[in-house]
């Protein structure tokens, strides 16, 4: 008699967890079904939104590409972005300007190119610490200034 109230207790928690798990599941599929209906409806809208202009400045070293790449890859998932990206060198670099290019297989992101020195007198030095000078200033606002 008392294993049979051991297994009578035992199918009614089994049966109680199994109400729970249903009961979630289902809130779970509503909840995610209502989400993808307001994202399917909020894409219809995009092209409605203003453009988001994103400045960069970059110069060269060795973890550009990485850094330009990680971050190509953040812009590509919104949409309505221009990206502005602006060297620090007398012209267009054959690393930049190909990422660039490449980049256009993989997303929808518009892009400008631009280039503006940096003068010696305002470029760190090695012994100089970070907070010395302003970097990538003039980068700025030749992307404002576009």
């Amino acid at each position: 008699m008392r294993k049979l109230n051991q297994l009578f207790l035992i199918l009614v928690i089994s049966l109680i967890l199994l109400l729970f798990v249903s009961i979630f599941y289902n809130l779970y599929y509503i909840q995610t079904y209502q989400t993808n209906a307001v994202l399917k409806t909020r894409d219809d809208g995009l092209s409605s939104l203003a453009t988001i202009y994103v400045i960069t400045p970059t110069y060269d070293r060795l973890v550009q590409k990485a850094e330009l790449i990680r971050l190509s890859h953040t812009l590509i998932l919104a949409k309505n972005i221009h990206w502005i990206l602006v060297e620090d060198s007398l012209q267009k670099t054959p690393l930049v300007t190909r990422f660039l290019k490449n980049i256009q297989n993989y997303g929808h992101l518009s892009y400008t190119h631009l280039n503006a020195l940096t003068p010696p007198q305002f470029k760190l030095k090695t012994t100089d610490p970070n907070w010395l000078k302003p970097r990538g200033v003039l980068q700025r606002n030749a992307g404002i200034e576009w």
